[in-house]
C-alpha cells in the first residue's frame, strides 16, 4: 500500500501583536507643594540670651553716653537760658525736669514688661539706660530746636529714640514702638496729675484768701470782744450828746 504524501503545512503567520497605545499628549508629573512652616517669633528675652553675656550695650555704652548727655545738656542749657531768668535757678530747673522724666520713664518700663511681655533686661544696667537716653534726648532736642526745616527736628527726635531703645533693649521696631507708647503715656498721665494738684493748690489758696475778709467783716460778740463796752445801754450817757440830737422822750 502506498503512502499518500501528507501536505505540507503552510507555515502559519506569527500572531500580531498590538503596540500599546500612546496617548496623544504627555503626562505631566504630579505638582509637589511644600507647606510653609510658621515662622516663630522669638521675644527680645530669647534674642537676649543667645548674645554675649555682658555686650558693650549692656554698661559700656549707656555710660559713655551719660557722661557726653551731661555735658552737652549743660552746654545747651547755658545756651537757651532765658536773660530774665538766673542761671543757677535755670539750671537747677532744667536738671530737676530730667531727673523727674528720667524716673517715670524707669517706672514706665515696669509697666511695659508687664503689659507687653517685654524683657528689658537687669535693673541697674536700666537705669543706666534710661539715664542715657533722657540725656540724649533732652540735648538732641536742643540742638534740633535751632534747624528752621519743619518737622526735622521731630523725626530726628523719633528717630534717635526708638534706636536706643532698641539697641539698649534688644527690640525689634514693633516692640520698640509699644514700649515708647507706654512710656510717653504715663509722662502724660503724670503732666496730669501735676497740673490737677497745682490748681487745687491755687482754687485752695483763694478760698483762704477769700474767708479772710469774711471773718473780720462777720459781727462780734460782745461778751468776747474788749472793744466793745459794756456800759453803752446807761441812760447817763445821753446826757452828753450834742443839742440837735433828738433825745428820747420818755426820759
Amino acid at each position: 500500500m502506498s503512502e499518500s504524501a501528507r501536505p505540507s503545512k503552510q507555515p502559519g503567520k506569527a500572531p500580531s501583536r498590538s503596540a500599546p497605545a500612546r496617548d496623544a499628549a504627555p503626562k505631566i508629573p504630579p505638582k509637589v507643594v511644600k507647606k510653609k512652616k510658621p515662622v516663630k517669633r522669638e521675644s527680645s528675652g530669647e534674642r537676649r540670651e543667645r548674645r554675649p553675656s555682658d555686650p558693650p550695650s549692656e554698661f559700656l555704652v549707656p555710660l559713655i553716653l551719660v557722661g557726653v548727655g551731661l555735658v552737652a545738656t549743660t552746654v545747651t542749657t547755658v545756651m537757651l537760658r532765658p536773660e530774665a531768668m538766673p542761671l543757677g535757678l535755670w539750671v537747677a530747673i532744667r536738671m530737676t525736669i530730667i531727673v523727674v522724666s528720667a524716673l517715670l520713664t524707669y517706672g514706665a518700663l515696669f509697666i511695659a514688661a508687664q503689659a507687653l511681655d517685654t524683657d528689658y533686661g537687669y535693673i541697674s544696667t536700666g537705669a543706666v539706660k534710661v539715664a542715657a537716653i533722657v540725656l540724649t534726648q533732652d540735648w538732641v532736642g536742643d540742638v534740633c530746636s535751632s534747624i528752621p526745616i519743619p518737622f526735622l527736628p521731630w523725626i530726628i527726635a523719633v528717630v534717635t529714640t526708638y534706636t536706643m531703645f532698641m539697641y539698649f533693649f534688644d527690640l525689634d521696631l514693633r516692640e520698640a514702638i509699644l514700649s515708647v507708647f507706654v512710656v510717653r503715656l504715663v509722662h502724660f498721665v503724670a503732666l496730669i496729675l501735676l497740673f490737677a494738684s497745682i490748681m487745687g493748690l491755687v482754687v485752695g489758696g483763694a478760698a483762704v484768701d477769700l474767708s479772710a475778709p469774711a471773718a473780720l467783716l462777720a459781727p462780734g460778740d460782745a461778751k468776747n470782744d474788749p472793744d466793745l463796752d459794756a456800759d453803752d445801754d446807761d441812760p447817763a450817757d445821753f446826757q452828753n450828746m450834742p443839742a440837735n440830737f433828738p433825745q428820747n422822750p420818755n426820759n
